[in-house]
This record gives C-alpha cells, sequence and structure tokens, in this order.
C-alpha cells in the first residue's frame, strides 16, 4: 500500500467515524427532546403502581392497579388486548407544540381545564404520587387535547391518537376471556379435575421447543393439545362477573387450569365450577393470579363469573393420555420438498415449485390439474395431526386397502409411512419398521385427502 493508498483510507475510516458520531448523537438528541415533552420523563410501566381515570364526557372514573405484571381495572383483569396501549398511552403522555408558557386563571374556561374531559393521576411503587395531568378541550381539529399539570404551568397540545382506548368505558377495557394466556408465550402449563386427576407439563429451560410431563404422566407432551386446551378456554367469553356483595356458593371445583408465561411474575388460575340451578349450560367458576409455586390467589386478584359451557364440553374433561404425544411424526410441513403416493387404484408423484405451490410430475398428464397445492397440503397436514392410539402395539396387517406415502425432506432424513387394516378391521400405521394402532377417529380426515388426491373419473378412464 504506497503512500496515498493510505491517506485515503484514513480519510475514509475519519469520515465513517464521523458518521457514526453523529448519528448517534442524532439519536442521543432526539431522544432528549422526546423526554423532555414527556408529563412523566424515563418513567417505566414498572414503576407506576396505579393511574387514577377520571372522564367528564361520558362521565365515568376509574383505577388501574399493577399486580405483578398484569393490569386490573376496578377489580376486573384489564383486557388483555387493550390495556398494553392503554397503560403505555397514559404513562408516556406526551405533549407535541406549547401553547403557553404559564397558564392564568381565565385560561381554565378558555381550553377547558375548568371541567377537563380526562384527569389521569399516577402512583409510584410504595404509593408515591407522581403526579396529575389535565386533558382539557380538543383543538378545532379535534385531533389533540389541550394539556396541563393539575397544578398549573405550561399549556400544549397533547395527540389525541395515544388514547383510544381511553375513550372505552370501564366496563369494555374488562378482560372477558376466563383464560386468557397466549398459547406460544407458556412455558408451563397444568391442569386438576375434580377427580383427582393432575398433569404438570413444562417446557424444559434447555429445549429449545417442546414440553414434558413434570408430574402426572411419562415422556414428551403433545404441544398442539397444550394449545387446543388453551384456547378452548380463551376463547369462551365471560357472561357477567359477580358482584362482592353477591354471597353465592360457586359449588365443588369441576376442572382448574394454571398457566405460566414466559419471564412472567405470576401464574393464572382459572377455575370451573358447578352448574347455576336456573340452567345445566351456565357454570359457575373463578379466575385468579398466584405466584409460581404457591396456591394462594393474590390479593385483589379474585373474580368469580358466570359462563356458558355445555355439559359435555371438552373443558370439563381431561385426561393425561390426550396430552401425551402420540403423533407419528412432527412433521415440518414447509420442508416438505416431494410427496409419493401409492393406493391400490392409482400412484403420483408431486414436487414442490421454486416459487410456491405444488406440481405433479408423474403421471405426466396430471401436470396441468388445478388446485393441487391446496390437495397436497391438505394430505401434509392431516398426517401431520395424525396420531397413534398405542405406540406399545404390534397389528397384525390384513393386506387390505393398504397405501403408502414417501416423502423427502430438505432438511431432515425421508419419511415413508404405510397404512391399511390389521385382521380384526383396526386401522394401523406402519412407520420406521414398526406397526402402531391409529387413532381412528383421525383416519377419515385422512383418508379423504387422499381421495381427494384421486384422478378423476374423465381423466382416469381408458381412452
Amino acid at each position: 500500500m504506497n503512500r496515498t493508498h493510505l491517506v485515503l483510507l484514513l480519510a475514509v475510516l475519519s469520515l465513517a467515524t464521523f458518521y457514526a458520531w453523529s448519528k448517534v448523537r442524532k439519536l442521543d438528541t432526539e431522544h432528549a427532546e422526546y423526554q423532555a415533552k414527556r408529563y412523566f420523563p424515563k418513567l417505566e410501566e414498572k414503576e407506576v403502581e396505579a393511574i387514577s381515570v377520571v372522564c367528564t364526557d361520558p362521565k365515568f372514573a376509574y383505577v388501574l392497579r399493577r399486580n405483578g405484571d398484569r393490569w386490573y381495572l376496578d377489580g376486573h383483569l384489564a383486557s388483555q388486548e387493550k390495556s398494553p396501549q392503554l397503560v403505555d398511552s397514559l404513562v408516556t403522555i406526551t405533549t407535541e407544540r406549547e401553547i403557553k408558557t404559564t397558564s392564568e386563571p381565565e385560561d381554565d374556561q378558555e381550553y377547558g381545564f375548568d371541567s377537563p374531559t380526562y384527569t389521569i393521576s399516577l402512583t409510584g411503587n410504595g404509593g408515591k404520587e407522581l403526579g396529575t395531568v389535565l386533558l382539557g378541550d380538543r383543538t378545532p381539529g379535534s385531533n389533540h387535547f389541550y394539556g396541563r399539570w393539575k397544578q398549573g404551568g405550561a399549556i400544549a397540545t397533547v395527540p389525541a391518537y395515544m388514547f383510544s382506548p381511553l375513550e372505552e368505558e370501564p366496563e369494555k377495557l374488562r378482560e372477558m376471556s376466563p383464560f386468557p394466556v397466549e398459547a406460544a408465550a407458556v412455558d408451563r402449563f397444568e391442569f386438576q379435575t375434580a377427580d383427582g386427576i393432575k398433569a404438570k407439563m413444562e417446557r424444559p429451560k434447555e429445549a429449545k421447543e417442546g414440553f414434558a410431563f413434570v408430574a402426572g404422566g411419562k415422556g414428551a407432551v403433545d404441544e398442539t393439545r397444550i394449545n387446543d386446551a388453551i384456547y378452548l378456554l380463551k376463547d369462551m367469553k365471560v357472561a357477567r362477573f359477580l358482584a362482592e356483595t353477591e354471597k353465592t356458593e360457586l359449588g365443588p371445583m369441576a376442572v382448574s387450569y394454571r398457566a405460566h408465561e414466559f419471564e412472567s411474575a405470576v401464574d393464572i388460575v382459572t377455575e370451573l365450577n358447578g352448574p347455576v340451578a336456573v340452567s345445566p349450560k351456565l357454570r359457575y367458576g373463578r379466575r385468579y393470579l398466584t405466584d409460581p409455586g404457591k396456591g394462594e390467589p393474590r390479593e385483589g386478584t379474585v373474580e368469580r363469573f358466570v359462563i356458558d359451557i355445555p355439559s359435555d364440553s371438552k373443558a370439563l374433561s381431561l385426561a393425561v393420555e390426550k396430552f401425551q404425544d402420540r403423533r407419528v411424526t412432527r412433521l415440518d410441513v414447509d420442508k416438505v420438498k416431494q410427496v409419493a403416493l401409492t393406493t391400490t387404484d392409482f400412484s403420483l408423484t408431486a414436487k414442490r415449485l421454486p416459487q410456491g405451490g405444488w406440481q405433479f410430475v408423474k403421471p405426466e398428464d396430471r401436470a396441468e390439474e388445478a388446485n393441487t397445492g391446496a390437495r397436497v397440503d391438505k394430505l401434509l397436514w392431516a398426517l401431520r395431526d395424525f396420531r397413534v392410539q398405542d405406540a406399545a402395539s404390534s397389528p397384525e396387517p390384513s393386506g387390505k386397502g393398504e397405501w403408502s406415502l414417501k416423502l423427502k425432506i430438505s432438511e431432515g432424513d425421508d419419511l415413508e409411512f404405510r397404512f391399511g387394516q390389521d385382521k380384526t378391521g383396526k386401522p394401523f400405521v406402519g412407520f420406521a419398521d414398526k406397526l402402531f394402532f391409529s387413532q381412528e377417529d383421525l383416519v377419515p380426515a385422512l383418508d379423504d385427502a387422499v381421495k381427494a388426491l384421486a384422478p378423476s373419473k374423465a381423466a382416469a378412464a381408458p381412452k
């Protein structure tokens, strides 16, 4: 490297260093300006214990109180969908443009501070008063509120878009799902029935995926069944909450669910109890938070409710074996690049196209068939959901109606399966040189997927 090259290199490095420094400085400046515009600079949600909200139009008031890492609104769990935005907007109230540096008594009526639209008070951990902000009238364009500290000071505009959940009345901000947890975030799941059946399942800390039984069962856990149980409850809606003054007996516990989410400070527990006398479909229940490893509810978190659950609902009948991993394969559908299906009536081979979708490559006269991708995917998803009843069984094949399926995988070993009936008529699946009885209620879905791939009668007829 000659001297000229060295000088140029040093110049480039100097420019790059200056550019990086200027970018960091700009970010620091923007962050400082943002913090300066906040009513509660640098305040984080975890430092807030309670938030009081008073609205004049429509007229309502409530208090949000943090318990663990969840927020309660007047004793009810706040909506897991709406509360994050609501709390964030109240903790990070930010001005946009200063109207006046000081506030005079005559300004109260002009800007709406004599009867503010919202009065927002924050309390820090340990009961420390952090301050009260008034949001007065909206600006002429209705896109902002006039904002000011309760005790006076500068008047500024505050963007109204930040406060859309704030406009909802307290009843609409309650969490109406009896079991509001995110299935993808759960790392521990438990249940207990009135019959004494218990199961505890955890995601091992060293494992990237999958659950294992900690108590009540052995071996691997079918994670999809945990998700099914969670969604079954999560998608239900509470009919009504019982007031504290109602001394109604909930009746004996029918089933209890408990879940913990990643890095959460609390567990959430939902119990379904006895039926309501006026209708067998209605049941009592309760929901509360508890510290991990403990059974007693956290103070102020117990909610009693009535919920519509048919007596034959799967939510009331849990069995450990339903959660055992009996899948014939943990198939990643997106990694299948070729499918070869052979039945007593037809055979085909389909490959995944580079641009997505599927195409038949054998027989060649089916290459242009429509809807190929949907039919192949239907087969793969049916296979992915296919389970065996007893992994220790070795049925004796009858040779009737057997068919086979071979899959080429882009990452990992290729897979091969064969399906049929044993001599007693029970369906089985052969995989990895072993035979297992199939879970019979899943057989029709797989059969339908195979039939959907059969050639049409017109195509199959001899020319």
